[in-house]
């Protein structure tokens, strides 16, 4: 799934850190990386400023995680 113009980064990678199963993301090299732990480590991350995502690929193994992550982005515009 390509996500764009993320506005709200801290609560989207909340919303991957309540996914059941792995996510990953392509990096700009085009390789899958876990989200899930980047998720973890950004998502309370105070110190960090919010910013936008203007795009971000990315992979859910289960369907239950992929419906949550499109209504989360779905209710949010």
């Amino acid at each position: 799934m390509l996500f764009v113009n993320i506005h709200n980064s801290g609560a989207f990678f909340r919303q991957i850190e309540k996914c059941v199963g792995n996510v990953a993301y392509v990096d700009a090299h085009g390789i899958r990386r876990d989200l899930k732990s980047v998720a973890a480590q950004l998502a309370n991350a105070d110190f960090l400023p919010e910013r936008d995502i203007p795009a971000l690929e990315v992979f859910a193994d289960r369907a239950d995680d992929r419906e949550r992550l499109l209504r989360y982005m779905m209710q949010t515009r």
